[in-house]
């Protein structure tokens, strides 16, 4: 009898686990074909852990995976997915490539974007900044934001280009408990980018800032 019971408990976790994986390839998948429209109708959640994302800037390989347990809305309050994105060290047909920058506790991290990958993922954003070149292979940093204030945080940076910020003045991390993931997606010769902001309604709520669903920054 036990036997049978530990053989059912089996089956379902081989299920669980089954529908995850589809659930993380359809994710992907629509991230892949249009992450800005992706954005719109899904909240993604770049959690700074080792577990989840790389700790040193490169390129790497991600896929979204569905978060259970935890809720999310829209602007309007319509229910949306809630996703994470995860780190894979393998090839897998859900796979997506991207120039990935890391979090530099008290400092600044950047990377200059080219043609190894046609996205970017910036670690989330909470409190820090994302300064972008205003050229077609821009660099991109992440500015630290308890060690460079909102209005100190160019002025960290080598005059080099002219830079657009993207910080907590534009996403709201002052008035809530929120943040932001920050990506972008090379378009021919040249790249944009587009920020999702959020917010806490408790531990495993969460609700989009921007009434669009995404900022163009």
């Amino acid at each position: 009898m036990l036997k049978i019971i530990n053989n059912i408990n089996m089956v379902n976790e081989i299920r669980r686990k089954s529908d995850t994986d589809v659930s993380s390839y359809q994710l992907t998948q629509e991230f892949k074909e249009n992450p800005n429209e992706f954005l719109k109708k899904n909240l993604l959640l770049i959690n700074n852990e080792p577990t989840h994302v790389p700790i040193k800037t490169g390129v790497y390989n991600f896929q979204i995976e569905p978060l259970a347990g935890k809720h999310a809305v829209d602007h309007n309050g319509k229910k949306i997915n809630c996703c994470l994105l995860k780190q894979i060290p393998e090839y897998s047909k859900s796979m997506i490539t991207a120039y990935f920058l890391a979090y530099k506790q008290d400092g600044i991290e950047s990377i200059k974007l080219g043609d190894d990958a046609d996205l970017f993922l910036s670690a989330g954003l909470t409190g820090c900044g994302l300064a972008i070149e205003s050229t077609s292979s821009p660099q991109v940093f992440h500015i630290d934001g308890e060690k460079y204030p909102n209005d100190k945080m160019l002025d960290s940076l080598p005059d080099t280009n002219k830079k657009r910020l993207y910080n907590d003045a534009t996403y709201g991390n002052d008035h809530y408990y929120g943040g932001s993931s920050a990506i972008g997606v090379r378009d021919g010769s040249s790249w944009k980018f587009f920020g999702q902001a959020w917010y806490m309604k408790n531990l495993d709520s969460y609700q989009l800032a921007f009434r669009e669903g995404t900022f163009l920054i």
